[in-house]
């Protein structure tokens, strides 16, 4: 009998192995994401709903810039660039200081103050709203990518926004940093929908969300996460081309990215120009001994399942990194779920596991920074803006979005039919490790392992107590037989699936993410929450000192008001502040320590000090006395106003300028020292010279002048490019004297001196970002009524898709 061909049967394929779905949200979809912001609404209820801000931190430092310029504006209806009241001043806006879009119109600007001053508006709307897009994208790319059902989908969300990494930073003021990750999975999700649309017509939708994700992430103001975003994207789109084998759709993606960074110009490019005269800039940019400050150790990577392993964070932390508040910890639940969901050979899955496999590794290698040695230093040479970014273990936002993912393929796989006694086995194995995990934590938080760990930790912080050191094993121990308890709850789903009891497994499952998360990023939430009111410190002696006194300033010498933009707040100009990225002038002379020699301190036009731990000489400073009390404030005698005349002008190159101030014959009156040559000779008329202040704005001052013959005027305000003088309306040079501040020569007469400030790039920006705004709402309205219409998209022919 002749036998015939045999039909091959094709194999059955479980729902995380099946193509992407249709975008459509059925009710388990719509259920999950449902579950997903009630959740997040429950962990910023006291933000959303009573009025809360995040307190601790750095959540004052950088408030006072976006206040000050919102009240200028509404005072004068006029932008602020400059802020005066720090480091003798600085741009703040094109430095990222200042969040607020002062690049918009008048009326949008005008709107979006009125918007965020109504009542009960949330006053960390921006932040909190782009948290809640993360956790949804992250959930919906996760049943993009493995068509994920409710489960999975939960688990993705809360895997992403319970990570620590998100939370504390959050909770100790970082904003940009938290929206400019948060809009990551946004990023990405897009990428995907235009890869995977049907047809390039349907592909429109999703690459005006890429715009909008994209140029939002810009606008946030966080530059090396947006590049690490940027990258991973543009990886992603090649391995979802490889996936579909529709290569034009990676142009359509690269046209979606380029009119986001249009959309954002007003940010990065005047950023990218300002980087160049900041203390990162500079042919080398940061130095890789800076980085290692921000880079992790071998030993740190135990931290990403074990928080607590090098100490968790604070006084007990024992790390590479200089210092930190939170554990960089990714999760023990959501490791295991990726580790034992990983798919099969031939599954549909498994090239984008691969992926995202690459993308976590790559992100934990660099988190490891300048302890790469060579290869680090390569990447600073050969990647745009790679030298400017020091906090090498931000990377690992890159590893936590490709964990929430896998961790949700990990899931998938657990509740997948049929049944696979394979499950069980991987459940009774995750049992031993469990048992193993709860001797080693019992042995460290009851003893017999805790003097070694101490050891080990003094070893590596000598500076370390050794009771601190201690307490730093009894509680690693103690967290360890927790993740011991949360390892053997996921075995236990995973034996309970693979008996059928997929609900029960599903729950735990995702409970198990939450808790394990939960209970080390959520703390920092609740620690950190307070009312705004707490972010308006009392003003200082110094401060109340200073308060009135607009042609001078203070300095400050103790480092709680060293390092503070409380300055800001308070509208007193500081020799002070707190600034990532400070211009390299003001940051170099700052380090010299030049600025506390008494010459300096009046070329500054200091007026006021703070009182230092040594004792002051009473011949060039006396205390302030206010009500018969003596103040902690010393008065400079002698100090000279932020505008006067010098004799002399002596043009040094910067290392023999720093030593001829530091001569006790310097006197800023009498000699400026400059750099260039132009500038140099005498001033006859700067003796008689009389000056009076007309205006004084953040970004313009003007002076009357009056001189018998041509002098110099001395603007004892911060040098920095982008400041323009012009006499009598006819533009001069401004000159950079006594090393960071901004001298004019006059001609002889009466003058009108004017010094205005336009950012480098601020105009073209601006002038950018508006017009891709407009052409974005233009695409978008054609967008939408064209799909309110229904119109069909043809769908091209069914293809063979890759494994």
């Amino acid at each position: 009998m002749k036998r015939g061909r045999q039909k091959r049967r094709a194999p059955m394929r479980t729902p995380w192995q099946a193509p992407p779905p249709a975008w459509r949200a059925g009710a388990g979809e719509r259920a999950a994401l449902a579950a997903l912001a009630l959740a997040w609404a429950l962990l910023f209820a006291p933000q959303l709903v009573g009025g809360g801000v995040f307190v601790l931190g750095d959540a004052g430092a950088y408030r006072p810039f976006a206040e000050f310029s919102r009240a200028h504006w509404r005072a004068t209806h006029e932008r602020a660039l400059w802020n005066p009241y720090v480091f003798c001043g600085l741009p703040s806006a094109v430095s990222l200081a200042d969040a607020r879009p002062q690049y918009l119109p008048d009326a949008a600007l005008d709107a979006l103050d009125a918007l965020t001053g109504l009542p009960g508006w949330p006053p960390l709307a921006l932040p909190l709203f782009a948290h809640l897009a993360g956790m949804l994208c992250v959930a919906w790319l996760a049943r993009g990518l493995w068509r994920a059902g409710p489960a999975g989908m939960t688990a993705a969300g809360l895997a992403w926004g319970l990570m620590p990494n998100v939370l504390a930073p959050f909770a100790y003021g970082h904003d940009a940093q938290v929206v400019a990750a948060s809009l990551m999975p946004a990023v990405l999700l897009a990428v995907h929908a235009m890869v995977a649309a049907p047809a390039l017509r349907a592909a429109a939708g999703p690459g005006l969300a890429l715009a909008l994700a994209l140029g939002l992430q810009l606008l946030a103001g966080h530059p090396q996460i947006t590049v690490y975003s940027t990258m991973l994207a543009l990886a992603f789109a090649l391995e979802r081309e490889r996936r579909y084998r529709r290569p034009a759709r990676l142009l359509a993606v690269a046209g979606g990215m380029l009119l986001g960074g249009a959309m954002a110009m007003a940010v990065w490019w005047p950023a990218l120009l300002y980087g160049r005269a900041s203390s990162r800039g500079g042919a080398g940019g940061v130095g890789l001994e800076e980085v290692a400050r921000y880079s992790l150790a071998l030993r740190d990577l135990a931290t990403l399942a074990w928080p607590k392993a090098v100490g968790g964070g604070g006084p007990r932390y024992w790390g590479g990194l200089v210092e930190t508040e939170y554990p960089q910890f990714l999760g023990l639940a959501a490791i295991a779920l990726a580790l034992l969901g990983w798919p099969r050979r031939g599954a549909a899955g498994r090239a984008a596991a691969r992926f995202w496999a690459l993308a976590a590794g790559v992100a934990v290698l660099l988190a490891l920074g300048s302890r790469l040695g060579p290869a680090y230093a390569l990447l600073q040479r050969a990647i745009p803006f790679w030298s400017t970014f020091r906090v090498a273990v931000m990377s690992l936002y890159v590893a936590q979005l490709a964990l929430a993912l896998l961790a949700a393929l990990g899931v998938e796989r657990a509740l997948a039919a049929p049944l696979e006694p394979a499950r069980g086995r991987r459940g009774a194995a995750l049992v031993l490790v469990a048992g193993a995990l709860l001797a080693l934590g019992a042995a460290l938080a009851l003893g017999p392992l805790a003097g070694a760990y101490a050891a080990l930790a003094r070893q590596a912080r000598p500076s370390m107590a050794a009771d601190v050191a201690l307490a730093a094993a009894r509680a690693a121990g103690a967290d360890l037989v927790l993740r011991a308890v949360i390892a053997a709850g996921v075995a236990a789903a995973l034996v309970l699936a693979s008996r059928a009891r997929r609900r029960v497994a599903a729950g735990m499952l995702v409970a198990a993410i939450a808790l394990d998360l939960g209970l080390v990023g959520v703390p920092y939430l609740h620690q950190a929450a307070g009312p705004p009111s707490r972010l308006v410190p009392r003003p200082s002696p110094l401060a109340r000192a200073g308060a009135d006194d607009t042609l001078g300033r203070v300095m400050a010498l103790r480092g709680s008001e060293l390092f503070s933009n409380d300055w800001v707040t308070w509208r007193v100009r500081a020799l002070a502040g707190n600034h990532g990225s400070p211009p390299r002038p003001m940051a170099e002379l700052l380090h010299t320590g030049l600025p506390r020699r008494a010459a300096l301190i009046r070329a500054f036009a200091v007026h006021h000090i703070g009182a230092g731990a040594g004792a002051m000489d009473t011949t060039l400073y006396e205390a302030v006395v206010r009500g018969g009390r003596e103040w902690p404030v010393w008065r400079v005698r002698g100090a000279l106003p932020r505008a006067y005349p010098a004799a002399q002008v002596l043009a040094l190159e910067d290392g023999d300028a720093a030593r001829a101030m530091r001569s006790a014959a310097f006197a800023p009156e009498q000699v400026a020292i400059t750099d260039d040559p132009a500038a140099s000779g005498v001033y006859p008329g700067s003796a008689a010279c009389r000056l009076r202040w007309v205006e004084d704005a953040p970004d313009r001052l003007v002076l009357e002048t009056e001189a018998a013959d041509r002098a110099f005027v001395v603007v004892a305000d911060a040098f920095f490019p982008g400041w323009h003088a012009t006499v009598d309306g006819e533009r001069v040079a401004i000159h950079r004297v006594d090393l960071a501040l901004r001298g004019v020569a006059v001609p002889a007469g009466r003058h009108r001196l004017e010094m205005r400030y336009v950012a480098e790039g601020w105009p073209l920006g601006v002038a950018v970002t508006r017009l891709a705004l407009a052409l974005w709402i233009a695409l978008a309205g054609m967008w939408v009524i064209r799909a309110l219409r229904g119109a069909p998209a043809a769908a091209p022919p069914a293809r063979r898709l890759r494994a």
